[in-house]
């Protein structure tokens, strides 16, 4: 190896550049805490349908918003697809949509969906539907109740909506029908994990047949359009018949993986109001104690009580919320059922109209925009039927505004959160870059006989470590090169690991005056 030139600078140790990757923690911790802070104004918590939610978010240690927006899609889900929106002339659509909330792992996902079931239970007689018609001619009045699933696909999801009844007595209509084909007219999809909603977006995409597609599905069961089968070999199945059926589709995503569903498709962003679930951070000093308790290092009961002086005590669980359950199941789910449509006030009206205007723009000037007036409909419905009426009131229109705007607000924050994630993994990507063009650098100098950086480098950890601990021993000097330095010494095609890249830099290090040699020793050369 080569001796260093006079005149050339002495080599820079490597220091860890931890500078980007602690910017960006600094700016994706300060996003999530402003996520966290989005809320819907403090009074509309007054309205008594609100406040007993509230009360349910506070005892289980989640944002309102969150589990209202959960709460809403199971009550337009119970009243089922003969209660319908209707804007204008374009028709009839279905109260349900796609809800997504955001927060930190394991902070408020299955918590919320057990706070659910407390508020708006699943009715019994949903969840045990006829298995048989007296008469085929009865199949039109069957309201096969309830189904929850998270399916691997849309035929799969298809398969479920339908069952065939055996009919139990003939007639002279149809004596010959020994079964009858009904369809389930209330579906509710939760995914703890959004994240696995769009994988299996994905992987359905995949199976080759846009029939078996879950996207499409879910898409067009926004709208509460007809069903299709499109695989080969499903032509015995039956289509779902439009206006049939409800589907809700709750999906909770980490906030670290926002930037999935934002980049996903417009399809499924423009018909999903996104709210945040997880509360902001608390005290600093009692998360710490938490963590240690978590550590298995808990605190005596005095110590404990000590350091929850001034914290508010959770309030307990309010339980189902008053008689909607029966208003929400006056409804019967079955084909034969007429529909019954929500009506709207003037105010809503009015601005529903400047929103959905012919050409209006909207969906130009921000495409993720393109159904925010079925969206913000939605919402005010379920504070409706939460309040057990078919009246969309000022104070409901207020609620959807005001869930709108925090969607907005989250959404925008969500981009901020992916546009960091890309310049993070930009930056990584670049550092990959540069390093596989370092090793590729310090592979042909030793190939060519020259002293590679990272034996430089290492010399002067040598003379720096023999400067504060006087003479040493090759064997002491060692630990001057870590596990990874022998790793990147082996990249480039140096031998003996750790001794091999010591003992290149004592022989360089040696050359170059920085230590001496005195038997088996070394010092600082003190000349």
């Amino acid at each position: 190896m080569a001796c260093r030139p006079p005149d050339e600078p002495e080599p820079e140790l490597d220091q860890v550049d931890g500078g980007a990757g602690d910017a960006h923690e600094e700016a994706e911790t300060e996003l999530a805490r402003r996520i966290t802070e989005l809320s819907i104004p403090e009074h509309l918590w007054e309205l008594p349908h609100l406040k007993w939610i509230k009360q349910e978010a506070d005892a289980i240690n989640v944002k309102p918003e969150g589990l209202l927006l959960k709460v809403g899609n199971r009550a337009a889900c119970i009243a089922g697809p003969r209660v319908v929106g209707h804007i204008d002339a374009r028709g009839n659509f279905p109260l349900t949509g796609i809800a997504a909330t955001v927060g930190r792992s394991s902070a408020g996902s299955g918590t919320s969906d057990s706070a659910v079931n407390r508020l708006l239970p699943i009715p019994s007689e949903l969840k045990e539907p006829p298995t048989a018609v007296d008469f085929a001619n009865q199949a039109g009045k069957v309201d096969l109740g309830y189904l929850s699933l998270n399916p691997s696909s849309g035929s799969a999801l298809l398969d479920r909506m339908q069952k065939r009844l055996p009919v139990l007595r003939k007639d002279d209509d149809d004596a010959e029908a020994e079964t009858v084909t009904v369809f389930v007219p209330r579906v509710e999809m939760n995914y703890g994990e959004g994240s696995t909603l769009l994988n299996t977006i994905d992987k359905s995409k995949g199976s080759g047949n846009s029939g078996a597609g879950l996207e499409n599905i879910i898409l067009d069961g926004f709208f509460g359009a007809e069903l299709k089968y499109d695989t080969t070999g499903e032509k015995s199945r039956a289509a779902i018949p439009a206006g049939s059926y409800v589907m809700a589709v709750n999906a909770y995503f980490q906030v670290e993986f926002i930037g999935q569903a934002l980049g996903h498709t417009h399809g499924l962003v423009q018909r999903m109001p996104i709210v945040p679930i997880v509360k902001p951070a608390g005290d600093a000093e009692l998360a710490k104690a938490g963590l240690r308790v978590a550590n298995g290092e808990g605190f005596t009961a005095e110590e404990a009580a000590r350091r929850l002086t001034g914290i508010p005590t959770r309030p307990d669980s309010p339980g189902e919320i008053p008689d909607v359950i029966d208003f929400l199941m006056q409804r019967n789910g079955a084909p034969d059922t007429p529909y019954k449509r929500m009506t709207m006030c003037q105010l809503m009206a009015v601005n529903l109209r400047l929103m959905e205007a012919e050409r209006s723009g909207v969906a130009d000037l921000d495409p993720l925009k393109g159904h925010a007036g079925q969206v913000q409909y939605r919402i005010a419905s379920w504070m409706a039927l939460l309040r057990c009426s078919y009246h969309i009131n000022e104070d409901d229109w207020e609620v959807a505004q005001a869930f709108a705007k925090v969607s907005a607000q989250a959404i925008e924050l969500c981009r901020e959160w992916a546009a960091a994630e890309d310049r993070k993994a930009d930056s990584e990507d670049n550092t990959k870059t540069a390093r596989r063009a370092r090793v590729s650098e310090e592979a042909r100098a030793l190939a060519r006989g020259d002293t590679p950086r990272i034996v430089k480098m290492i010399a002067v950890r040598v003379r720096d470590r023999l400067k504060n601990r006087g003479d040493l021993s090759a064997s002491d000097l060692t630990a001057s090169a870590s596990g990874t330095d022998a790793k990147a010494w082996a990249e480039i095609g140096g031998e003996g690991g750790r001794s091999g890249l010591r003992n290149a830099a004592l022989e360089w290090g040696l050359q170059q005056g920085y230590f001496v040699r005195v038997g088996r020793r070394y010092s600082v050369n003190a000349n």
